[in-house]
């Protein structure tokens, strides 16, 4: 389990999340290679831009700037393979990710802010959207101990539906930076 701070990379990192992030392998055994499946919740931490509103009314400023903001939580599970690379060191080791396919799931919630909505419109403002489709992701990782640092670049989402309206942003592609810990599930014999 692993939590830290992720980046958009295809929004020009204007959104940032806060990862959760649980992967299971199969066979559990940390020296070796083995399927990895990976599971990602992110809360979003909010991105903060300016848009502008418009009005006709007499007797006040033609334009002015409002305050926008963008929340973007997601959810992916991935499956994939992890391949582990052992050190001189007993217990650490540096790992490699393939996890080529996986399904995400993207919430974007948008507001705008401080101006009176009475007298000023937002031409054409970004609306709240929900996006859902295949991704894939590459990573890095280094064990220390039962310490984990990984690096993580998921792809946007590869297919998303075409809609009518047209939106200042696009699919997010998430860089990870997360630091976690490892469980050790064994069975016991009695």
């Amino acid at each position: 389990m692993s939590t830290g701070l992720a980046f958009d990379l295809n929004n020009s990192g204007s959104f940032k999340q806060i990862p959760l992030s649980l992967q299971w392998m199969i066979p559990a055994r940390l020296n070796k290679s083995s399927f990895v499946f990976k599971a990602d919740f992110s809360f979003p931490v909010g991105g903060r831009g300016k848009d502008s509103a418009f009005t006709l009314a007499s007797g006040l400023p033609p334009a002015i700037a409002v305050d926008k903001t963008t929340r973007n939580t997601s959810w992916s599970f991935l499956i994939g393979y992890r391949f582990v690379f052992n050190t001189s060191l007993e217990k650490n080791r540096f790992f490699i990710d393939f996890l080529p396919i996986g399904l995400s799931f993207q919430s974007f919630k948008i507001s705008y802010k401080n101006f009176n909505k009475s007298d000023y419109e937002v031409i054409n403002p970004d609306v709240d959207m929900k996006r859902r489709g295949l991704v894939g992701c590459l990573g890095v990782g280094y064990i220390l101990n039962d310490l984990v640092f990984q690096v993580h670049a998921q792809s946007p989402i590869l297919v998303v539906e075409k809609k009518d309206y047209a939106v200042s942003y696009r699919s997010a592609a998430p860089l990870q930076l997360t630091v976690g810990y490892l469980f050790k599930i064994s069975k016991h014999k009695k």
